[in-house]
């Protein structure tokens, strides 16, 4: 077999893998959860704009949008993978399925990279095709591609621009310099992350000993590039970014996130972990000692070196949030140096055999490993998802008056982050229009705070200021949910309480099983008092938050 048709059979392969998780997991049916429905209303967002014929007013149609829909997530995140949601909607149709497809595709593309690459480095063919399917049965990818998420795609590219630059340190030319610095633009251009390719690159050109290339003219020229290119969206953007920093840096934060990260890593390939750390303990030592007797690793080895050490430095120096899902390229590098690990037990077992096995010991053991890694990663069990939420809306949906078809939500933020989405999904050709859905968040009309309200502020403290408010707003639709205890956000249960009161107006119209202990709850107000939308009154109060803060 040539050894295109073989890359060719592992792209394959991985994209058959995470077609299979996708479907045994039943991903399609998984409501929005986390970032998952900002990154969906994001795509819409300028899915709607492109075909709304208003193209000469991109910052007002976003405005406007936001007013209706305020889960626009572009400034905190950068567009590339919200533009790529738009186009494909644009040839799929926009549904939170495609938006979850392309979220997935990205992770089979990186498995795909390190596939290839692990054979192009002189591994056989069955052990890239192992490595694949070890990778994507881990469960933190199979976590992650249950949602519409942006850091496969971050991910990927970074693996594969430090791939690249890898190869460009060994030998520079300006093609590599090109391509290198092509996938770094991209990467940042799909999530914030790909900065950490900035400890990365001169990580892997101090392994590959080959420091002076940085300072080769093609590289300085690419570095340049770079920072011309992603250096403007970076200072723009920089005060929403930092709206993601939820922990004080420092020494101690640092050690903090780099043991639970490396925790994650360890606990995402069990079997393949203390293979991967001597995978790295091999190649430091051939670095160590009299240049004459050093032993370079190859650029694969390398690439996973720095992916893996720039990965957990700048998550620890950059104190975003201790998210399983920000390793993602670090695993992928952690399983291409547990190949590495398994060669070297290879060949120090084989030494000792009295004569040598008519096979070859390491496919036979690499193979056994990851076989027993793809089987712990399919048989471990996921952390139960919320449900409800598409069942929820298409309730609401259906119940809304047409003279004032706006919701609040009133729950924690899970709650807001799936049904919001969800009837956002449902709306097909008014979104963004005046006679679209108005959803109003809790969190915003109510309160005021930064990310994720890490420092909610109450706008109210009575529950008859919260009283007069509800009847002020006169919403016909009004979600809610118990909250659960890291979030119990003080308006949450004085809403929920009122509503039940006898003279509150509203009756409960359903309720949706959502987790294991909750319920989501949709009342609706008596159809004498529903008066006409008040556009302005709405959209203000969804950008309250801003004025709060």
């Amino acid at each position: 077999m040539k050894l295109s048709l073989r890359s060719l059979a592992i792209v394959m392969a991985s994209c058959l893998t995470a077609y299979y998780f996708f479907h045994k997991n039943g991903v399609a049916a998984i409501p929005p959860f986390a970032d998952t429905g900002s990154h969906f209303i994001s795509g819409l967002l300028i899915f709607d704009w492109l075909h709304s014929g208003r193209m000469q007013d991109p910052i007002g149609y976003a405005v406007n949008y936001y007013a209706q829909l305020p889960y626009v997530g572009i400034g905190l995140w950068p567009p590339l993978f919200h533009l790529t949601e738009a186009l494909l909607f644009s040839v799929l149709g926009a549904s939170l399925l495609v938006a979850k497809a392309l979220a997935s595709a990205t992770l089979a593309a990186g498995a795909a990279i390190l596939g290839v690459s692990v054979l192009l480095s002189g591994r056989s063919f069955p052990v890239a095709l192992g490595l694949v399917a070890a990778v994507l049965s881990s469960f933190l990818i199979q976590d992650v591609q249950r949602g519409a998420f942006i850091d496969g795609m971050v991910s990927t590219l970074c693996f594969a621009a430090t791939l690249q630059f890898s190869r460009h340190i060994s030998q520079p030319s300006w093609q590599s310099a090109f391509f290198a610095g092509a996938l770094s633009i991209l990467a940042f251009y799909s999530k914030g992350n790909a900065v950490m390719l900035g400890l990365a690159f001169p990580i892997a050109a101090l392994a590959l000993q080959r420091p002076r290339n940085l300072f080769h003219p093609t590289t300085l020229v690419m570095a340049l590039a770079c920072a011309a290119m992603t250096g403007p969206w970076l200072f723009l953007t920089a005060g929403l970014s930092s709206q993601g920093f939820l922990y004080s840096p420092g020494l101690k934060t640092a050690i903090t996130f780099i043991g639970r990260n490396v925790s994650t890593l360890a606990n995402a390939l069990p079997i393949l972990a203390p293979f991967a750390a001597i995978g790295i303990l091999k190649i430091a030592s051939g670095l160590i000692g009299p240049a004459t007797r050093r032993q370079l690793p190859g650029v694969l080895d390398a690439t996973c070196i720095a992916v893996l050490s720039g990965s957990l430095l700048f998550h620890a120096v950059i104190p975003a949030a201790l998210d399983s899902r920000y390793m993602i390229s670090a695993l992928f590098a952690e399983a291409g140096l547990a190949v590495t690990g398994i060669a070297v037990c290879a060949n120090a077992l084989q030494a000792r055999l009295p004569r040598t096995p008519p096979f070859s010991l390491e496919t036979v053991l690499a193979c056994a490993l990851l076989i027993l890694q793809t089987i712990i990663g399919t048989t471990t069990p996921l952390n139960d998802l919320p449900e409800g939420a598409d069942k929820a809306a298409s309730i609401i949906i259906k119940a809304l008056p047409s003279n004032n078809r706006s919701v609040l939500i009133a729950g924690d933020f899970g709650v807001e982050s799936s049904v919001g989405p969800e009837l956002a999904a449902l709306e097909d050709n008014r979104r963004g229009t005046t006679d679209g859905i108005f959803v109003m968040r809790g969190s915003r009309a109510f309160s005021g705070g930064g990310y994720r309200n890490r420092d909610y502020q109450g706008k109210y403290t009575t529950g008859e200021e919260y009283r007069n408010e509800l009847k002020r707003l006169g919403m016909p639709i009004i979600v809610s949910a118990k909250a659960t205890p890291d979030e119990a956000w003080d308006h949450i249960e004085k809403i929920r309480g009122i509503l039940a009161g006898a003279e509150s107006g509203y009756r409960m119209l359903a309720t949706v099983p959502y987790s294991k202990d909750r319920e989501i709850e949709i009342w609706a107000l008596e159809p004498r008092l529903v008066m006409p939308i008040d556009r302005k009154m709405v959209s203000a109060s969804n950008a309250l938050r801003a004025r709060a803060s």
